[in-house]
């Protein structure tokens, strides 16, 4: 029975929980009352099974990234949070790669009948990176300077706009003629989409900056390169800063009547 609730817990089940909540809260409280109002007055054309569908491909993807990571994670993990390794422990070595790997490769068939019931191959295609992306994050990029921090934060900002990126474009299949008369207003709301991708894309440099300085140690043990281990904790918290500003002048411009 341990075993088993180690398993769920190295799954992260409260970070997929944040992921289908910011996937679902981009659809319903950002995009619809965008799309659906005075002036467009648009339906989705995307199932409510389908973009569940899509929810799940994206709690899948990061599911077999947390398990993966900390598979090759144990040595740096048995320094910087020894009560939490759970892989070599009460989860088998080779249970935690099986079920990485079936669990990356049912999220890309799920994928992979979205983009051929839709007719978009990138439906596939982007999952197909992701898990890769993971993979390689885990096993090489997270050691290298700042590297392992900017894949870690394409792959967050993938999932505000993986969120809309099937509305959007259904609805331009679906309502194209309309559009055109409405382009301007049809443009503006994938800027709304990249913007928040941007903003998730920041937070996150920023809180992988604040990681590798809080896991020095351990990464130091496993010869990782991480900014503050190559070039000082100074210079981390200099770019920390840098970040935390780069963030609010965005957020001031994306809010305020400037």
């Amino acid at each position: 029975m341990k075993s088993l609730i180690d398993f769920f817990r190295l799954l992260r089940p409260l970070n997929l929980l944040i992921i289908a909540g910011t996937m679902y809260a981009m659809r319903w409280w950002v995009l619809y009352p965008l799309v659906n109002n005075e002036q467009l007055a648009m339906e989705f054309q995307v199932s409510e099974m389908d973009f569940f569908l899509s929810v799940l491909v994206m709690i899948l993807l990061a599911a077999a990234g947390n398990i993966i990571n900390d598979y090759f994670d144990v040595k740096v993990d048995r320094i910087n949070k020894p009560d939490r390794v759970i892989v070599g422990k009460t989860v088998k070595r080779r249970v935690a790669m099986v079920s990485h790997h079936a669990i990356n490769i049912l999220a890309v068939l799920i994928a992979g009948y979205l983009g051929w019931k839709y007719a978009r191959l990138y439906y596939a295609i982007i999952p197909a990176f992701m898990a890769g992306s993971l993979w390689y994050y885990s096993l090489v990029f997270k050691k290298q300077t700042l590297i392992g921090n900017f894949v870690v934060a394409i792959m967050v900002a993938i999932v505000p706009l993986w969120s809309g990126l099937f509305d959007l474009i259904s609805l331009a299949d679906h309502y194209g003629e309309f559009i055109q008369n409405t382009g301007e207003y049809f443009g503006a709301l994938w800027k709304w989409l990249i913007g928040f991708s941007l903003f998730a894309f920041i937070l996150t440099l920023i809180r992988e900056a604040q990681k590798d300085l809080e896991d020095l140690e351990g990464d130091a043990a496993g010869q990782f390169r991480t900014l503050p281990l190559t070039y000082g904790v100074s210079a981390s918290h200099l770019y920390v800063g840098m970040m935390s500003v780069l963030f609010l002048i965005g957020l001031a411009y994306a809010t305020l009547p400037i």
